[in-house]
């Protein structure tokens, strides 16, 4: 009989337990199940669904959520791996839009997530850090350097720059670079899409987390192996597409880095940035003026204000090109650094090569790279990612002669616009475009947070994998710039690449010319 009660009394316990560690479950998902629960309902919005939200998912003890996804959804295990708990089952109603007006199954989820649950990086990668592809010798590490306005007409300039390092390891003085420094560059993309900057930011804490950039932050300039004759880097200034900054790139620009290249990541103030800022000083106080990006009206005359922000973007490449020589030179002051003195930049003299300096960039940053090429041969080649090339004038076509690699993506690029690559083409012999199965987002960071269905949402989802499209992206680069250092012809190193991976296409200009 005494058996008796205390089984009942253990049961009891266990109950109550179970219970409670339900009710801590249920508060701990909240903010999760009401941000996917409105992601879906906007996807089937999107597409003229109705839809109605009806759900139940079990938490067993083994730690996992199971998803029961009913009316001929898909059954997935969503498995968020906690610490083994006493909850034998208990029910959590968590929203998904399930039944829809359509014969075939729905698609709402295409992934499983197998990722500790903890606030900050719910579903994002299991690695604090973001990884480099198709990595070179090197380690990387990065600083971030701004300069003070010298005159009225100039706006001084802001970069990330990435170097190679010899540090490998991390101690309690070196650290991986922050990947997101400020929350106003997710208010200004939110701004951008059109989305709720609270729900970007949901996104941002949850599936982001407090990501890492894949380069150390500060460490020392990798020594030179002479002492004689100082070892000399390479040069890439990386510009930006719309709504981007120095930081959404970082996974690119330090695989480009550990391959032994400096590259500098402008952030531009020409109102394109998400967001970015300089330092004044007013009454003796440093304060922030901000640029938030630019919203345009129906009304508004979208293409001549952006060949203005262009020109802006070039003056800026330029002024980039001229403090990467004063670092190379030595005659950078203190007192014109506005944000980074703490650093060494005395260690770049004499271990920059200023006469192999390439530009790239995304987007518009594509045709900033192609724009300052036609304004100064001190450029030798440009890397244009998935170009947008409209604002450029017939000038800039004419005044290019360095060689050029477009890399462009299916899911974003139109007739019109690769019609005006080809013009590059026809006048520069050394340049061609191949064509990925991707979408426009691909080179950026953000398509690495996410889960599927996340990029889905967010129409960042290619057919590739985003890991394959990175690590081809800069083994293209690599075989572009390695042609180029050697005089040699870049299309067959590049043909090799393209011809080994099915999912890209080259654009040859003499097939385009038997069609016209």
């Amino acid at each position: 009989m005494s058996s008796n009660r205390e089984r009942m009394s253990r049961t009891t316990s266990t109950g109550s337990s179970s219970r409670d560690r339900a009710a801590t479950l249920e508060g701990e998902y909240d903010l999760l199940r009401s941000s996917v629960k409105q992601a879906c309902r906007t996807d089937f919005l999107h597409r003229g669904e109705q839809s109605e939200v009806r759900d139940e998912c079990l938490i067993r003890n083994d730690g996992h959520l199971l998803q029961v996804l009913l009316n001929q959804v898909q059954v997935l295990q969503a498995a968020y791996q906690r610490q083994k708990t006493d909850v034998e089952t208990a029910t959590i109603k968590i929203a998904y839009p399930l039944s829809c007006q359509r014969k075939a199954t729905a698609r709402l989820i295409t992934s499983v997530f197998k990722y500790p649950l903890a606030m900050g990086g719910l579903l994002s990668s299991r690695h604090r850090s973001l990884p480099c592809f198709h990595p070179g010798p090197h380690s990387v590490g990065c600083a971030d350097l701004m300069l003070h306005d010298t005159n009225a007409s100039d706006s001084g300039v802001y970069m990330r720059v990435f170097y190679p390092t010899s540090e490998k390891e991390l101690d309690d003085k070196s650290t991986n670079a922050d990947w997101l420094t400020r929350q106003e560059y997710l208010e200004g993309l939110a701004a951008y899409i059109g989305q709720s900057a609270v729900r970007l930011k949901f996104v941002a804490d949850w599936l982001v987390g407090e990501h890492k950039c894949p380069a150390l932050w500060q460490p020392s300039l990798l020594p030179s192996s002479s002492s004689s004759i100082p070892q000399q880097f390479p040069l890439i200034i990386y510009s930006h597409g719309i709504s981007g900054c120095r930081l959404f790139y970082s996974c690119i620009c330090s695989s480009l880095a550990s391959h032994g290249y400096v590259v500098a990541a402008i952030e531009h103030r020409d109102y394109s940035a998400a967001w970015t800022h300089k330092i004044v000083i007013e009454d003796g106080i440093e304060k922030d003026k901000a640029y938030p990006i630019r919203l345009f009206g129906k009304n508004e005359k979208y293409m001549s204000t952006r060949k203005q922000q262009l020109s802006k973007r070039v003056t800026e490449v330029v002024k980039t090109l001229h403090i990467l020589e004063q670092l190379n030179l030595g005659h950078l002051l203190t007192n014109e650094i506005a944000k980074g003195s703490e650093f060494n930049w005395s260690q770049f003299k004499d271990r920059l090569n200023m006469s192999s300096v390439t530009l790239a960039g995304h987007s518009f940053g594509a045709s900033t790279a192609l724009a300052a090429c036609a304004f100064s041969t001190d450029f030798q080649a440009a890397i244009c990612l998935d170009a947008w090339v409209e604002p450029l004038d017939k000038d800039h076509f004419d005044k290019i002669v360095q060689p050029v690699v477009f890399l462009n993506c299916d899911k974003f690029q139109w007739e019109s616009n690769v019609e005006l690559m080809y013009r590059v083409l026809r006048k520069v012999s050394e340049s061609t475009i191949f064509t990925l199965e991707a979408v426009h987002q691909a080179f950026s960071d953000f398509p690495l947070f996410y889960p599927a269905f996340a990029r889905h949402y967010l129409g960042a989802e290619s057919t590739v994998p985003t890991s394959s499209i990175h690590t081809v992206t800069i083994e293209m680069c690599m075989a572009f710039l390695d042609a180029i250092s050697k005089s040699e012809s870049i299309l067959p190193r590049l043909r090799e690449i393209a011809q080994r991976e099915t999912w890209i296409t080259e654009n040859k200009l003499q097939e385009r010319e038997n069609k016209l």
